[in-house]
């Protein structure tokens, strides 16, 4: 099949005008976004989660549940879209906080069992700190490296 020189030049002409079109698109979408908060970890959780609970409820079709999964589905929009950067991020901050706190009993447990025949592992109540101890010493008293702090524990 021969190919005509005017089709090869209307297609350079459309990937073109394509390409001009997806940067205006671009630009447009960065003056929007321009002074306001984004996508932060907090909001995608709240998104995620809405659109998980939303399908979920259709399936066995729970009205309530419909509601409350557009609900976080909006929030987390609402959140992308604000404008009161500060407070979005005290709220993202406090979210990480929260999702810190498991993570740490989850990598505690991790190591635990890992090391289980020949480490024990504990936390110090003053600063958080992971703390191993050899296993097998009876009763020791643990000093935290970070703070000081001085505790008895059996290993």
């Amino acid at each position: 099949m021969l190919i005509s020189k005017t089709s090869k030049k209307t297609s350079c002409l459309k990937g073109i005008c394509m390409r001009k079109w997806i940067d205006k698109l671009k630009m447009s979408l960065n003056r929007l976004m321009y002074g306001r908060n984004g996508q932060d970890e907090f909001g995608t959780a709240a998104y995620l989660t809405g659109t998980v609970v939303y399908f979920v409820s259709v399936i066995f079709k729970n009205r309530i549940m419909i509601c409350a999964g557009g609900l976080l589905f909006c929030y987390g929009v609402f959140r992308m879209f604000s404008r009161n950067i500060w407070k979005r991020q005290r709220e993202n901050s406090a979210f990480l906080d929260l999702m810190r706190r498991p993570g740490k009993y989850v990598t505690l447990f991790k190591l635990s069992w890992e090391y289980r025949h020949t480490h024990r592992y504990y936390i110090c109540r003053n600063c958080g700190q992971i703390i191993r101890v050899p296993k097998g010493k009876r009763k020791i008293e643990i000093t935290c490296t970070r703070c000081g702090h001085k505790f008895i524990r059996r290993t």
